[in-house]
């Protein structure tokens, strides 16, 4: 079912949006549930729908590069528990046991927070993971060869995870640019 608007230029306007199915008013250019242009032209609404395919896919490759990042540091932070448990148990090192474990939850911490900060989350990650290490080999030298491969390797994991949760990031704001240029279509 369609209205007509009062002009007879007008584009006709239907009573429910195409892109949503929100009830709209007779006189509406943009649907307020989607901003669909309602009233628009047939070139508007492809651009409409141009939009929301780029997002969508956006949003797939945000997802996936966050994950990403929280993968890396999920296996950091397995690996900083099981450096714990070997302290503990074959070192009979008690006091590095439970400051690894600390260190591994803080790592968890982070996981859950990237989620709302990816690019900050694994940049911290890192920023923890150098600190820590400096510091034990500050007051034990020995320690900043041993397991030098697995180092490099946790470093070049961490870089890849800061790089794809900065892409992650810079893809949300993006969406977040778009969803800002659609208020201010709507608003005109």
């Amino acid at each position: 079912m369609e209205a007509s608007l009062s002009s007879s230029d007008s584009p006709v306007v239907p009573l429910k949006c195409e892109n949503c199915a929100t009830a709209l008013a007779a006189d509406s250019k943009f649907c307020p549930g989607c901003s669909y242009p309602v009233g628009g032209s047939e070139e508007q609404k492809m651009q409409f729908r141009i939009r929301i395919v780029r997002n969508k896919e956006l949003i797939k490759a945000s997802k996936e590069k966050i994950q990403t990042a929280k993968i890396i540091m999920y296996v950091l932070s397995g690996l900083t528990l099981l450096q714990g448990l070997y302290q503990g148990f074959a070192e009979d090192n008690f006091n590095g046991m439970v400051v690894n474990w600390l260190v591994a939850f803080i790592y968890l911490i982070m996981v859950a927070w990237a989620d709302k900060n990816p690019f900050a989350a694994t940049l911290s990650v890192f920023i923890l993971f150098i600190t820590v290490n400096l510091v034990n080999a500050f007051f034990f030298p020995a320690t900043l060869f041993s397991g030098i491969i697995l180092k490099i390797i946790v470093i070049g994991g961490l870089i890849k995870g800061i790089s794809s949760a900065k892409q992650a990031q810079d893809s949300l704001n993006e969406l977040e640019k778009v969803k800002a240029a659609n208020n201010r279509d709507r608003e005109l």
